[in-house]
């Protein structure tokens, strides 16, 4: 087992340095998992998952959003990683499992000549990630909803309905002074245009 993790680890990267594009998700798990002989590293995994993304690898995006949330904790442990303008995650998290809601379909041509059960086992796989990406997004929206991104109010205090960023829809807001305060603060930084929605 140890000689087939090496050969798949080194006709990966081999692959990889040739330039074949759908590597990078593979090299990507195998830094998530740490498995076939690498540590694991979610920094290496996030680079290789942000390439695959922005090359249209609809399957890593929902292992893109869990990766840069999953690092957020690592670095902000003791912290409400909401909480820090400049330094939340949480729109780019949401952006990607959104992303992953609306994008993750199964298409033949991503199995080229392989068997049914292989393809079945990707259409399984693709609902499961799509099925967790929509889980993620309730947890997310639920928990930022609850209170103000700026004060931290709650938000069953404010005389009217909290307001949602309206690019990132991944922050709220008891009101307009706070969603200013919040954007110079370091919102802008974080904020993450919506496209896919």
């Amino acid at each position: 087992l140890a000689g087939e993790a090496e050969n798949s680890l080194f006709y990966s990267t081999l692959a990889y340095s040739a330039g074949e594009e759908s590597i990078s998700s593979q090299l990507g798990i195998f830094f998530y998992r740490g498995t076939y002989g690498v540590s694991k590293s979610l920094y290496r995994a996030k680079h290789y998952f942000k390439e695959a993304a922005g090359k249209g690898r609809v399957t890593v995006y929902y292992r893109l959003a869990i990766t840069l949330l999953e690092l957020s904790e690592l670095q902000y442990k003791d912290m409400n990683m909401r909480g820090i303008p400049g330094h939340s995650c949480i729109p780019k998290v949401l952006f990607w499992a959104r992303k992953s809601v609306e994008s993750t379909t199964f298409r033949v041509a991503d199995t080229g000549n392989f068997t049914e059960e292989f393809r079945a086992s990707k259409v399984a796989a693709c609902e499961k990630s799509k099925s967790d990406a929509y889980k993620l997004i309730e947890r997310l929206e639920n928990l930022g909803d609850q209170s103000c991104a700026n004060c931290k109010r709650d938000a069953d205090s404010f005389p009217d309905n909290i307001m949602q960023c309206s690019q990132c829809k991944a922050v709220w807001y008891c009101g307009r002074e706070c969603q200013l305060k919040n954007w110079k603060d370091g919102h802008k930084i974080d904020c993450v245009k919506q496209e896919c929605r």
